[in-house]
């Protein structure tokens, strides 16, 4: 099964990744976190970082 991977780089070094279903959803989200910034929701807490560092996608084969 493929998945497809976001990983985005915020300002403080901090990496956080992410699954999405398709190859053209991660294109459109790599584009809005450029465009838009990115937001980590953890627990009730949003973290907003209207810029990041690198956004990417790659693909997962399991």
């Amino acid at each position: 099964m493929t998945t497809y991977i976001i990983r985005v780089i915020v300002t403080s070094g901090t990496t956080y990744e992410y699954p999405v279903k398709t190859q053209r959803l991660a294109e459109l989200e790599v584009e809005r976190i450029k465009k838009d910034g990115y937001r980590h929701y953890e627990g009730n807490a949003v973290i907003e970082y209207g810029w990041v560092n690198d956004v990417t996608w790659f693909r997962r084969e399991e």
